[in-house]
């Protein structure tokens, strides 16, 4: 299956090591450092791509060097009403028995310890079991959500993991191995020596800038944690310059042809991300403009993107914003995610990111538990563990709030709009059914006179006892015509108030599609077919056709959308 050169929101993955660029510095910085010591905390930002550098960087770079085995773990944020609650430890011990090669292997320590299962006792049966080669180097991603697990929790996996980088050989495994005086045949010397050689294991911890203070409570059991940090900085002009340019030289299988940049459009690009020069890049927004540029690419078969293709780069935010939320179908839950991210999520005043916890989102927004995680899954918020347990909710990136923001005024003013359009409806009916009690009334006294009119003539026949049978059948086919009269009039009256909510219909879709509101478009429209389908007396003719040139409107825009 072929893949976008620019994975956009989503981080890069160790398969896409190939089109990772711009951090060859960092990779090989970060790679000596990890290599002299026993514990390398990595903290950055959030956005600036911590993740995407172990990943495609170093496990790559371990791999290559073919000295460590890595592994990648990541304990996920703590989460009582899961079905099952793993352990951080737990966690741990299940990623490094899985890239065992001894996991189906019986060795001597099981004679020591049957049944072991610790950090220590798993590298030591690597060690022993594939004579000193490759030992495993553990790479604990977005470790802040260690810290959302119960104290107990956190303790015994600060205990076990000291014990792994500290000690030498467990007093447990001690213990046993002084028994080896009384048991001669317990183990041999060869084995021995094995128990006693020390084993070289490696930790990198990566943490979010903001959330570093946390590693205070490891300390205790982990003093080497203060000692060896990383920094992972943004994106020099140097360094995202490769990331833009050097992907879309690449040849292989890829969603899209190999393309070029013109240097205006580059220069633009760049200055757009540094906001004229002022700061440095982060990843989060340069790969979502280069994955909405590689898509522009794939349509219009370009070879090279100039600055005429790149178009207005604000727009590529709003347009992603806009893409995210129209893979929800329902317009009522597209609504109500709108109002969480626009309402809920940014202090306008200020233009910066704010955030919820999950209780607050349902209750406040009437967002449900499965929208919220398809929202998640967009990359439009992420979900970060609260160190008083739960979850809160933010914009992925300071980027989307101007986005979000403009999105808010847009919906906004196409609500005052439907909110002018319904009080004009409001108006006209009152107005309606004034003229109609008027109608009404002038009905009544015409049919007052009527009945005067023919209490007087009942009068005069009985009187004059003259044409007796002609006055009778007359005053039937009067009441006939009354009652005939009475039902075109009420056909009237609704072949009017059709027509007259059918046109406010009309208008309303050419609002919401002005605004880019598509779900409250439909809505709309199926409240016109509805009309339509009512008319079986054909009261309004011409509205059939109205209703086609609507549906065909309404699914060019639609069409636009894609």
């Amino acid at each position: 299956m072929a893949h976008y050169r620019y994975p956009g929101a989503q981080p890069f993955s160790t398969a896409q090591e190939s089109i990772f660029f711009g951090r060859g510095r960092d990779i090989e910085a970060f790679y000596r450092q990890i290599r002299l010591e026993s514990l390398v905390v990595l903290h950055a930002k959030s956005g600036l791509g911590k993740s995407s550098l172990l990943q495609a960087g170093i496990i790559p770079r371990v791999l290559e060097d073919g000295k460590y085995r890595p592994v990648h773990i990541r304990f996920k944020a703590y989460n009582p009403k899961g079905e099952t609650v793993l352990m951080p430890l737990e966690v741990a011990r299940a990623a490094v028995r899985a890239a065992s090669e001894s996991r189906t292997k019986d060795t001597f320590l099981e004679k020591l310890l049957p049944m072991g299962s610790s950090l220590w006792y798993l590298m030591k049966r690597e060690q022993v079991s594939n004579n000193n080669q490759r030992q495993f180097l553990l790479f604990f991603d977005q470790f802040e959500e260690l810290f959302t697990y119960p104290p107990e929790f956190i303790r015994q996996f600060k205990v076990e993991l000291a014990e792994l980088l500290n000690t030498q050989i467990p007093q447990r495994y001690l213990d046993m191995v002084e028994q080896e005086v009384e048991q001669p045949e317990l183990l041999s010397a060869e084995q021995l020596t094995l128990v006693h050689q020390p084993f070289e294991a490696k930790i990198v911890l990566a943490i979010r800038s903001d959330r570093v203070s946390m590693l205070d409570r490891l300390a205790d059991y982990l003093p080497q944690v203060k000692r060896s940090w990383y920094e992972l900085d943004a994106l020099s002009l140097e360094q995202a310059e490769e990331a833009i340019l050097n992907p879309a030289y690449k040849q292989g299988k890829f969603a899209s042809p190999v393309f070029d940049y013109s240097d205006e459009a580059l220069e633009a690009m760049l200055s757009f991300l540094t906001r004229g020069g002022t700061q440095k890049i982060e990843s989060f927004q340069l790969q979502i403009l280069c994955q909405a540029i590689e898509r522009k690419v794939i349509r219009q078969k370009l070879k090279q993107v100039g600055a005429a293709e790149l178009g207005n780069i604000e727009e590529v935010y709003a347009n992603y914003y806009e893409d995210q939320l129209r893979q929800i179908s329902d317009p009522r839950a597209q609504n109500a995610a709108r109002r969480f991210l626009e309402e809920g999520l940014i202090f306008e005043e200020e233009e910066r990111r704010l955030s919820l916890y999950e209780g607050q989102i349902f209750r406040q927004f009437g967002v449900t538990e499965a929208l919220l995680r398809q929202l998640e899954d967009t990359h439009l918020i992420r979900r970060e563990p609260s160190i008083k347990g739960g979850f809160t909710y933010e914009l992925s990136h300071d980027t989307l709030v101007v986005p979000v923001l403009n999105a808010k005024q847009k919906r906004m003013a196409a609500q005052q709009l439907q909110d002018q359009w319904e009080e004009q409806q409001q108006r006209a009916l009152e107005l309606y059914r004034e003229r109609r009690k008027r109608q009404l009334s002038n009905w009544i006294a015409a049919a007052g006179f009527v009945l005067a009119a023919f209490a007087i003539g009942a009068w005069i026949y009985a009187l004059n006892q003259k044409n007796k049978a002609d006055s009778a059948l007359e005053t039937a086919e009067q009441a006939r015509q009354a009652a005939v009269d009475a039902l075109q009039i009420a056909r009237q009256e609704k072949a009017q108030r059709d027509m007259l909510d059918f046109t406010n219909m009309e208008r309303k879709i050419k609002v919401f599609m002005d605004a880019d509101e598509p779900g409250l478009a439909e809505e709309e429209f199926r409240k016109m077919e509805l009309i339509v389908k009512s008319d079986s007396l054909g009261l309004n003719p011409g509205l059939p056709e109205r209703l086609e040139e609507v549906a065909k409107r309404l699914g060019q825009y639609q069409n636009n959308l894609q």
